[in-house]
């Protein structure tokens, strides 16, 4: 990634059996989403508000469950895609 600012979007499925998602780029969370939704929800978009890259170079990207809802039944954290770019 180069420095600069930058936003992510996860794509995926939303729905009861569902945890809390974080996305994390170079071992700092950007984004997180509790997937739980009573009503199954597919192609939902979740979005980062924007965060700095410093230096220039490869960075680890991270998807983790961190627990879940407590309507949830489960702690799965599907994804479609995820989608970096940059905005300044």
């Amino acid at each position: 990634m180069l420095v600069g600012t930058w936003k992510c979007k996860v794509i995926g499925y939303h729905g009861a059996t569902q945890g809390i998602q974080k996305i994390k780029v170079g071992g700092d969370v950007i984004l997180t989403v509790d997937k739980y939704a009573a009503v199954p929800t597919a192609n939902k978009i979740s979005t980062s508000s924007g965060f700095a890259i410093g230096s220039s170079g490869v960075k680890a990207v991270q998807v983790i469950c961190d627990g879940k809802n407590p309507s949830s039944g489960g702690y799965k954290v599907p994804f479609q895609e995820i989608v970096f770019y940059r905005t300044a």
